[in-house]
């Protein structure tokens, strides 16, 4: 253990680095001589997506949930692969316009619409206060770990929490910055994220090389330990497929849209060269942290660290064996991850709160004296507010969540951003309303999903509320959205969630029409133009006029800056600005205050200030509407000139070029071969059917498609047809196998014709894959079979039950009365009895030899009516059940093995009671075989018997009733034998056969029927 006071000094001297860190990177700076403006800091700046959750997190889901961890590094390494394209137009649009935060860049394009800002902030406040408050709870946890005390849990995140409040303010929120560029943050966020790498690092190779001999050694005490399910993926294992893609796809978006991300990614990008680089960088990253989260995972699972705080395997692990100082690097890597991320998360989320909800509540006060001081000032608080109000929230409620949970919620929320954002930048009839409406129902559901659950545990809800009582039905369930329940307790909240959001998205936007400034917006993002700039006649303000708006805003000097760059840039005095420039220096300055108050609350700003005259309005709806028209015409110009190029072509080539793209993009296979066999033209659904290309097969014989048997057959009929001389054949359709590329059959349904051209034959075909329709057809079968079987086998146990039960009953009643006869016609012959008892003992013999009579009669009569014995091949008996049980199998997952003797096995048997026997005995082995087991079917002879057995690898029976299951209607909860095993044993018996059993609990059973060999047909001979 660290001594509390030790552990204090320890991050306040990491902290006091930082500091320096910062303030080297800005002194550099202000210099010209940036440190950030680099590939390396800027791909590791992008790292501040590792948080606690990665460092500690990450391996307390592998040690519960296995590899379901990796889904949320997966995902963000396939959308880096998108960077070089997706994040450079992001970029370029950013910078052109001045945008600093995830909502002004989406409500910017939605016509600067201040609503849609402040919808877009509130999700992202409520979803990712509980996510800083993660990283709060990360550094809490750790401090009571590692020193021991609990009673100091308190005032270190407290005091941790106003650290990073105060560190923030000064390298984030000390001046108003036009660009929200924070060089001193990004170089210590860089800083931190080589710590954490190198701190897990060593914990990875203590884990592996110190307490254990490599990974080879983990794994492998792994599997024999019983922990082979966290190794794998799907059935038998703790991660879903669902799930899977759950989590790969919110980590996608969550990589772009966490406000952070955005933040480092965009803002802070220096150059948009960089983003090649940080395409490879970043996944490299990413790979590198997560290669020892398997191995530390097991490790603690294997040295006995209780699964319950698998979370901090990567403190405890070095702590609880003797390496405090590896305990001490690996706080402060994880220090490192958690204040990067309450550090950036909260200057973002700052100046979205300042940007739509603070200045526009400001706005009226903004002839104040000393404004921009009292703007500064409230962003100050605002940072430390949500940095406390995380606090707030951890200590509330983050008991009741493990980190990995809370973390995901708050990708689950940002992914609500995702269609407006991504479509906005591709599709312009996009629309404010059509955002707004499908955010807020997917934030909805969102809360509904992930929210609520947390605060019915809490005890914020009651259990008894109406709420409550909603969670609680099937339709109703967060987990399990109505009904549905194979989506997956995260792939549940992000199939509802997004769904509803893009179709409302979607449909709003198609009923709705966008305004004069959303339109001009779309085009300014779709096409990544720098913007439409108004017109100049009548404009009725000057430069000065301009930089006293700037400064009420963002203070003399830096309006003044602003003014001067664009003079200097013109080469012109301010009384030589024309009404073109003074539009254009509007526009310019616009965008630079849109940069430290947002472009929606900008654009109301110079509307105000400057407010347009009639005139004014119709030339900038008049330059609006002129740049339009004239990027249609130009468009249309093309479209025409293109139209008739393509025109002219297809006057000699309509034909072709229609049945081409019939043929590229038909379902079927369509081929074309000539007299000789060969392939001339086979389009792309010949992968699809034999798993050729088109370029594998054109030039290749036709019989390279059909299987061994046909090739002579076809070859030989060509040649007939060719000697023939026959011609224009209709069209005739067959159905005919085919052979895959991988060897096996494929059912076809063939249809094809000749066509003469240029003198020469062809033949083309239309060739359609008919296996689902042939599967269709067996399953038909198959369902007949099946209830055909069962409903002869179900009249034959009846009789047979019958027959049985009324035999034996004959037998009872025949036995007495053949003993009462007897003992009659003994006192008869030993006389000595008077005359009428004489006469009685008379008549009961005589009604005990009728009784006896009719008995016998009725016996021969059910016994006349049992089938008659016959030759037949046990083996055939056998083939015949089998394709009753495949299709049972195959949908069970179990694995039916028959072996059959090669020699047929002929047995004088009744042959419907027999395979009655069989089939009992297999229906048995199903249902007692779990999911994933085996069973066997075999037969075998020699020159003494013939042997079928039946095995399984189900539950077995137990012992102790083993010696009852041939008994009728024995039965028991598990093993359902009643008259089944009964009547197989009457049935072998009467085939003077023996039935033996072999059953090991939990391992399986074997049933043999073991017939001699006087009773086959051999014995005959």
């Amino acid at each position: 253990m660290v001594a509390p006071l030790s552990l204090f000094i320890i991050v306040l001297c990491y902290m006091a680095l930082l500091f320096v860190l910062a303030y080297y990177a800005e002194q550099r700076e202000q210099s010209g001589r940036s440190v950030i403006n680099n590939p390396y800091v800027y791909a590791l700046s992008l790292a501040v997506y590792c948080t606690s959750w990665t460092f500690y997190g990450s391996v307390g889901r592998a040690a519960t949930s296995g590899l379901s961890f990796l889904p949320i590094y997966l995902g963000p390494t396939i959308m880096v692969a998108l960077w070089p394209i997706f994040l450079k137009k992001v970029v370029r649009v950013a910078k052109a316009n001045r945008i600093t935060t995830i909502s002004d860049f989406i409500s910017s394009r939605y016509g600067k619409s201040l609503p849609l800002s402040i919808v877009i902030t509130s999700v992202a406040v409520v979803g990712l206060i509980p996510y800083i408050g993660l990283q709060l709870k990360a550094i809490t946890s750790t401090f009571i770990i590692i020193s021991g005390k609990t009673s100091w849990a308190d005032p270190a995140g407290l005091l941790t929490a106003l650290m990073l409040g105060a560190f923030t303010i000064i390298f984030g929120a000390r001046r108003l910055n036009l660009s929200e560029r924070h060089s001193g943050i990004v170089f210590s966020i860089a800083f931190e994220s080589m710590v954490k790498l190198v701190a897990f690092l060593l914990v990875g190779v203590f884990v592996s090389l110190m307490l254990f001999n490599g990974f080879s050694d983990i794994f492998a005490r792994a599997h024999t330990g019983g922990y082979s399910r966290l190794l794998s993926l799907g059935p038998g294992s703790d991660t879903g497929y669902a799930e899977w893609f759950a989590l790969t796809f919110i980590s996608m978006m969550a990589i772009v849209f966490l406000p952070r991300q955005f933040h480092m990614a965009v803002v802070e990008n220096y150059n948009e060269a960089y983003i090649k680089k940080a395409a490879w960088l970043f996944p490299l990253y990413l790979f590198l942290i997560n290669i020892f989260v398997l191995p530390i995972a097991l490790g603690g699972i294997l040295s006995g660290e209780s699964v319950m705080y698998a979370d901090y395997f990567v403190l405890t692990l070095p702590l609880h064996h003797g390496a405090q100082w590896l305990a001490v690097i690996t706080f402060i890597g994880g220090f490192s991850a958690a204040t990067g991320m309450v550090i950036v998360e909260s200057l973002a989320l700052s100046t979205m709160v300042m940007n739509s909800f603070i200045m526009p509540a400001l706005f009226r006060l903004q002839s104040l004296p000393g404004f921009p001081h009292l703007v500064l000032n409230i962003k100050r608080l605002v940072i430390v507010g949500i940095i406390l109000s995380a606090y707030w929230f951890i200590i509330t409620f983050g008991p009741f969540e493990p980190l990995v949970e809370i973390g995901l919620k708050s990708f689950e929320a940002v992914t609500l951003f995702a269609p407006a954002f991504i479509l906005g930048l591709y599709w312009k009839k996009g629309t404010a309303r059509g955002v707004i409406a499908g955010i807020a129902a997917g934030f909805t559901v969102w809360l509904y999903t992930t929210i609520v659950p947390v605060l019915i545990r809490a005890g914020v809800i009651g259990p008894e509320s109406f709420i409550s009582f909603l969670t609680s039905t099937d339709m109703f369930n967060p987990d399990s959205l109505f009904g549905v329940t194979s989506l997956g307790r995260w792939g549940n909240t992000l199939f509802w969630s997004f769904s509803l959001n893009t179709l409302l998205y979607i449909s709003v936007s198609l009923f709705t029409k966008p305004t004069n400034e959303e339109g001009l917006q779309a085009l300014v993002f779709v096409e990544s133009y720098g913007g439409v700039t108004s017109v100049g006649r009548g404009i009725s303000y000057t430069a000065d006029d301009i930089e006293e708006t700037l400064t009420r805003y963002l203070g003399k000097a830096a309006a003044g800056d602003a003014v001067q760059g664009f003079l200097t840039r013109k080469a012109k005095q301010r009384n030589e600005l024309s009404p073109e420039d003074l539009s254009a220096l509007r526009d310019e300055s616009e965008k630079i205050l849109s940069g430290a108050v947002g472009p929606s609350m900008a654009s109301i700003i110079f509307e105000n200030r400057f407010v347009l005259t009639e005139q004014e309005r119709q030339d900038i709806s008049e330059s609006i509407r002129s740049f339009a028209e004239s990027l249609k015409l130009s468009r249309q110009e093309l479209t025409e000139a293109n139209r008739e190029l393509l025109h002219r072509a297809a006057l000699l080539r309509e034909s072709e070029e229609k049945y081409r793209i019939i043929a590229e993009t038909a379902s079927d296979f369509i081929i074309t071969i000539d007299a000789e066999s060969r392939i001339l033209f086979a389009n792309p659904a010949v992968e699809k059917i034999f798993g050729y290309t088109p370029e594998e097969v054109v030039g290749q014989p036709v019989t390279m498609l059909m299987p061994e048997r046909m090739r002579a057959g076809h070859n030989a009929g060509m040649q007939r047809y060719l000697e023939t001389g026959r011609r224009h054949i209709k069209w005739e359709a067959r159905e005919l196998p085919g052979l895959h590329k991988n060897g096996y059959e494929i059912p076809l349904e063939i249809s094809y014709g000749e066509f003469i051209k240029d003198g020469r034959r062809f033949f083309t075909g239309v060739i359609r894959d008919i296996s689902e329709r042939k599967q269709a057809e067996k399953e038909k079968e198959y369902n007949a079979l099946l209830e055909r079987f069962t409903r002869e086998l179900e009249t034959l146990v009846a009789e047979r039950t019958m027959s049985l039960l009324a035999l034996r009953l004959a037998d009872k009643v025949r036995n007495p009365s053949s003993v009462i006869g007897l003992a009659g016609k003994k006192l008869l012959e030993k006389g000595g009895c008077e005359e009428k008892a004489r006469e009685l003992i008379a008549a009961i013999v005589s009604e005990a030899d009728l009784l006896d009579s009719t008995v016998q009669d009725f016996q021969s009569m059910l016994t006349s009516k049992r089938s008659a014995f016959s030759y037949e091949d046990l083996n055939e008996i056998v083939k015949g059940i089998i394709p009753i049980f495949e299709k049972e199998a195959a949908q069970k997952h179990v694995e039916l093995v028959v072996h059959l003797a090669e020699q047929p096995l002929r047995i004088n048997a009744q042959k419907d009671f027999l395979r009655m026997a069989i089939f009992n005995l297999a229906r048995n082995a199903m249902e007692a075989t779990p999911e994933g087991g085996r069973i066997t079917i075999a037969t075998s002879g020699d020159s003494n018997r013939v042997v079928l057995t039946v095995s399984d690898t189900g539950a077995g029976i137990p012992q102790e009733v083993i010696d009852n299951i041939f008994d009728p209607f024995f039965t028991t909860k598990t093993y359902r034998f009643g008259m089944g095993l009964s009547l197989v044993k009457q049935i072998v018996a009467e085939h003077l056969g023996e039935v033996e059993v072999e059953s090991t609990p939990g391992k399986g059973t074997t049933f043999r029927l073991i017939f001699p060999i006087r009773w086959t047909e051999k014995s005959q001979g």
